[in-house]
């Protein structure tokens, strides 16, 4: 979803179907490392059973990861999530690939309102969200990408990976 208002950008991240099957992949990789490994059958299952527990967490934790994206010129970038929004800074470690972004964020500001909505990036100053490229239309996604390398330019750091994309 994408609203123009001047130099402004309004997106709602949806459920990414190819970070489920990335992660599908990985986990069943890993699952077949553990079977096929010399260890006592014990400790197979044991490593099968938390291979199983992390999946389900994974999992879930991605499915309720509901981001919003929002920029102004007036304001900077903002990054709401379950009704709060918090006033991000984006940092040039940020990397721009034709498949995903891995978009890495400093929360700006310690007020108590900013501090309370920050609960749900655990506290930490820094954080990275991962976007990949079905998680917005096609048109949503070459708008993000074409307005943090313009924002990068404005502010004279450029992120990574901006070459072909």
């Amino acid at each position: 979803m994408l609203k123009k208002h001047g130099m402004s950008l309004h997106l709602t991240l949806k459920p990414s179907v190819r970070l489920k099957w990335l992660l599908g992949l990985v986990h069943l990789l890993a699952l077949f490392a553990c079977l096929s490994s010399f260890l006592p059958v014990i400790s197979q299952f044991a490593l099968t059973l938390m291979l199983a527990v992390n999946f389900r967490i994974t999992s879930a934790r991605s499915k309720n990861n509901r981001y919003a994206i929002n920029y102004s010129q007036a304001s900077g970038w903002r990054i709401a999530k379950n009704d709060g929004v918090v006033a991000v800074e984006i940092l040039p470690t940020t990397v721009i690939a034709t498949y995903a972004v891995f978009l890495h964020i400093e929360i700006k500001g310690t007020d108590a309102h900013i501090s309370n909505v920050a609960l749900f990036l655990r506290r930490k100053k820094r954080q990275s969200i991962l976007i990949m490229a079905d998680m917005l239309s096609d048109d949503d996604y070459r708008r993000l990408i074409v307005t943090l390398k313009t924002a990068a330019i404005k502010s004279g750091r450029m992120p990574v990976g901006v070459g072909k994309t």
